[in-house]
């Protein structure tokens, strides 16, 4: 699974984390866990999937991602 999934992270300076998870498998879903190293406040996604909403646990979440496609996150940092 690790191995299909692909990140990239740009941070505002404004406590905002932006994520790009990409799954490179041809297959269906993955579900990782990321670990970002801080805490997080709140998760927003601005992608159109997940629709779901995505709780954090401490500095820790995990987020479905299509095959072959991507979810953008925002995360506000505490």
């Amino acid at each position: 699974e690790a191995e299909s999934i692909r990140i990239v992270a740009m941070e505002d300076g404004n406590k905002t984390l932006r994520l790009l998870v990409g799954n490179d498998a041809h297959g269906g879903y993955l579900a990782p866990w990321l670990d970002v190293g801080r805490a997080i406040q709140q998760v927003r996604t601005v992608s159109r999937f997940p629709q779901i909403t995505i709780i954090p646990d401490g500095s820790c979440l995990q987020v479905r991602v299509p095959g072959r496609g991507i979810t953008v996150l925002d995360l506000t940092l505490q």
